[in-house]
């Protein structure tokens, strides 16, 4: 769920503030950038919404765009248990053919295209394709495919894991996440499910003591 990120960016923030430093917000990105080493989860903390992103480690230079919210809702199943990072990276090929990657690249690409044309079947189907990462980590995670399943039941777009894992995120219609959520909680007992928000605005400076 990106939690190191949010840590550091509140880290930055709270820096920020009480130094007097007066970084602006694409400042902190690169700042966040850098230390985390690439900027999947620190853009979408600091400006909200859904962010694409790329860093390049020889410029040292970051670039984020972002594509409307989707009007989907979007549900979190969170395994009780804890899949380290560094043991779902483990899971990752050290390489890809070139046509693997070609043929990933292209689906990562038609599915952005499909979100920012509000074409949500398309994108969930897509979603469901990757070859980057998913196919080597699922194992991982002992309820995908039955949380999976019942997504589908529930005529859900996508099930995908998030990031690393464990949790995994469903991308549901608005009036099937209802049952949905029941349905997950009732049957897949070694997880919490449920419907979240989508935070639009990003990071907040907001004093609570002092």
């Amino acid at each position: 769920l990106g939690s190191s990120a949010s840590a550091l960016v509140g880290a930055i923030y709270i820096a920020n503030y009480f130094g007097d430093i007066q970084l602006s917000k694409h400042e902190v990105l690169q700042l966040a950038t850098e230390i985390e080493g690439h900027p999947d989860n620190v853009a979408p903390t600091i400006y909200g919404g859904l962010i694409a992103g790329y860093y390049n480690d020889v410029t040292k230079e970051t670039s984020v765009a972002h594509i409307d919210i989707p009007d989907v809702d979007v549900i979190v199943t969170i395994p009780t248990y804890e899949l380290k990072t560094e043991a779902s990276r483990r899971a990752l090929p050290q390489k890809l053919t070139h046509s693997e990657a070609v043929k990933s690249s292209a689906i990562s690409n038609t599915m952005i295209c499909a979100l920012a044309q509000h074409n949500y079947e398309l994108a969930g189907k897509l979603m469901q394709q990757d070859g980057f990462h998913e196919p080597y980590r699922q194992h991982l995670i002992a309820e995908f495919d039955e949380v999976k399943t019942i997504a589908s039941q529930h005529n859900a777009y996508a099930t995908v894991i998030s990031g690393a894992g464990p949790t995994i995120l469903i991308f549901s219609r608005k009036e099937n996440s209802g049952e949905l959520v029941r349905a997950l909680n009732r049957n897949v007992v070694t997880c919490h499910s449920e419907l979240v928000d989508i935070n639009v605005s990003g990071v907040k400076e907001r004093i609570v003591y002092q």
